[in-house]
């Protein structure tokens, strides 16, 4: 059995968390795209009031990492990097709901 590890593009935080590319889109409406900018925004200042490991480990997750590939890369254990992203995630659904975003 032959174990492969592809290697992810790396992005920086600021490009990782604008807005959905498909906001940007020519047929996106003006007020789509100010709702986009809009989350896109609460959703980095969110990010700035958690904890680093915790900002870290939500953030790489929001990129597509698995927990194992968070903790891989951060040198962590696999039950830290989970631990950290669960409790970042509804840190983060909580400050979102403070300023009024819910789904």
């Amino acid at each position: 059995m032959c174990n492969s590890v592809r290697s992810r593009k790396e992005v920086s935080i600021e490009t990782a968390t604008e807005a959905s590319p498909s906001l940007h889109q020519a047929g996106a409406d003006p007020l789509r795209r100010a709702q986009g900018r809009e989350i896109s925004a609460a959703i980095r200042k969110c990010l700035q009031r958690l904890v680093e490991p915790r900002q870290v480990a939500v953030t790489l997750h929001l990129l597509g990492y698995t927990a194992p590939e968070i903790s891989q890369r951060l040198g962590w254990k696999t039950k830290r990097a989970s631990n950290l992203v669960y409790r970042g995630l509804y840190n983060l659904r909580e400050c979102l709901a403070e300023l009024g975003l819910t789904p």
